[in-house]
């Protein structure tokens, strides 16, 4: 969905083709391998807490430990036994662990100011189907208020606005999407934003208080919009529709390497590989 939204051709030649830019070989750890390392950990902590009730009963030493639990549990799940045994690499890890350290920190201190949740249930994929197009979709976590309503939380590590979930061609469609395909009552749908410069929800809330200084909507019309914005980017993309129209060009260009097949701008030639379909 996201890629149909970007452009047509690109959905079309990544997922009907196959097509993938040439991975480039980066020291230490890239922004991706960032991210996914800060999913994991968060992921390990809470698989921990489960509950708000327990994060606070925690001491600063106590939760320091689980932090640091989390991070060593993630290094050992996304490295095979081996990787930074140089000195070099083991001094990415040192200076990666302590970031996260510290994200983490500051992430679970807003978490304690809000009101008592359960963590139902993380990084779980869920069948979606959307008229003719069915696809599976992984949401990073969904916590139960009190009440019985539920809140969907997309982890982001940049900029991450509810703009990106307007119009006809959404820019973020994950959390769109695993919201109308939900099967439980919500209570709010949010990017939980973490980085350096801040840590906070951003989103829309169907129940007051359901998250800090998200204001409250009508999380229930939403859904029907959304569900009719992607019936028609499912319909386009099953019926084969495959322009090379991007949302905003040159900016939705400016992360796509598939310039080489679609030739919206020759010039700026990219390597690309072609993997077959599965």
């Amino acid at each position: 969905m996201e890629l149909q939204a970007k452009c047509p051709f690109r959905a079309f030649a990544e997922i009907r083709l196959g097509a993938r830019s040439l991975e480039v070989s980066e020291a230490g750890l890239n922004a991706r391998d960032r991210g996914s390392l800060l999913h994991i950990v968060l992921e390990q902590v809470w698989s921990s807490l489960v509950t708000q009730a327990a994060l606070k009963a925690l001491s600063d030493d106590e939760l320091r430990a689980v932090i640091r639990a989390g991070i060593e549990g993630a290094f050992r799940h996304k490295y095979h036994k081996g990787a930074f045994e140089d000195a070099f690499e083991r001094e990415i890890r040192l200076i990666e662990a302590d970031r996260i350290e510290t994200l983490v920190s500051q992430w679970l201190l807003l978490e304690k100011t809000r009101s008592p949740f359960t963590v139902e249930s993380q990084e779980q994929t869920r069948r979606v189907t959307i008229g003719a197009l069915q696809f599976d979709a992984r949401i990073d976590r969904v916590d139960r208020l009190e009440s019985g309503r539920e809140v969907i939380l997309d982890y982001k590590t940049g900029e991450a606005t509810t703009d990106q979930w307007e119009g006809q061609r959404p820019d973020s469609p994950q959390v769109p999407i695993y919201a109308i395909a939900h099967d439980q009552p919500i209570a709010a749908v949010a990017f939980a934003r973490i980085s350096t410069e801040s840590c906070e929800f951003e989103g829309i809330a169907q129940q007051a208080n359901a998250l800090p200084d998200v204001a409250a909507g009508d999380v229930a019309a939403r859904l029907a919009e959304w569900r009719l914005v992607f019936e028609k980017l499912a319909e386009e993309f099953m019926k084969g529709d495959a322009r090379v129209d991007p949302k905003t060009f040159p900016a939705t260009c400016a992360f796509c390497q598939l310039q080489p097949l679609c030739r919206i701008a020759p010039e700026q030639e990219v390597p690309l590989a072609m993997v077959g379909a599965d």
